[in-house]
């Protein structure tokens, strides 16, 4: 058990499974359904089926700062293209997802922030895909 459930700080529903994917991500623009930013690399470190921790060195996209100019009413998500090996497709999906945290991490780490996402607007599909690599994942 983790300092955060002993002491009754965890709010998250579901717990995260670690995990190493590597992602592409762009800010989306709801209301034009079209992108704000242009691709960035990152990976995500840890996954669940309410949302994941994104590591990335790209904060500030075009102007575009990830948590500043965030819209809480989920208007610019980002876009995460996530492969699922298990769905036997080749090409990755595109998962929405609110920006919820960022924080800046050690310079001798691969990338130098964390992101805490939130996804949203998942289908069926989403689902299924995401509780399978949660299960290959897993121990």
């Amino acid at each position: 058990m983790g300092l955060k459930s002993f002491f009754g700080l965890e709010r998250r529903r579901n717990s995260r499974q670690e995990i190493a994917v590597d992602v592409e991500f762009q800010v989306w623009d709801e209301s034009a359904l079209k992108p704000l930013t242009r691709k960035c690399s990152g990976g995500l470190t840890n996954i669940s089926l309410e949302g994941a921790c994104l590591q990335t060195n790209h904060i500030l996209i075009a102007g575009h700062h990830l948590m500043i100019h965030n819209d809480v009413e989920g208007k610019t998500p980002l876009i995460l293209e996530v492969p699922f090996p298990a769905s036997g497709d080749a090409s990755p999906r595109k998962l929405k997802a609110q920006v919820v945290w960022y924080k800046k991490v050690g310079e001798e780490n691969r990338f130098q922030f964390d992101v805490g996402l939130k996804f949203i607007g998942l289908s069926e599909d989403d689902q299924k895909n995401l509780e399978s690599l949660l299960q290959a994942s897993g121990p």
